[in-house]
């Protein structure tokens, strides 16, 4: 079976002056996100799967030599009993969001 592209996987770390439950409720209100990332200029769900799994939509401009793009979401999220937080996401095709001309995707 061959692999049609490499798994990208990116992983952070920082002190944020907020709980992983406070943080992880901002990243996934996407109708939100254009309030706190500068290069977000729209977002919102496009279906909800469960209590804490959804399809979204993100809209971004294009900044410093960087092409405008959109990306479909696939996302699950789950609070774990020491108090962190785990939010998974994944670039979909999805017939409810088509591509936009003009930005990547």
């Amino acid at each position: 079976h061959a692999v049609k592209a490499p798994l990208k996987s990116v992983r952070g770390q920082g002190f944020i002056r907020a709980s992983a439950q406070e943080v992880l409720k901002l990243i996934v209100n996407a109708e939100y996100r254009h309030q706190w990332d500068d290069l977000c200029d729209g977002g919102r769900v496009v279906r909800r799967l469960g209590l804490h799994s959804d399809v979204i939509y993100l809209s971004y401009q294009g900044k410093l030599g960087v092409a405008a793009r959109d990306l479909c979401l696939l996302r699950a999220w789950r609070h774990a009993p020491d108090g962190s937080v785990l939010l998974i996401a994944h670039s979909i095709d999805f017939d409810e969001v088509p591509k936009v001309a003009g930005k990547a995707r």
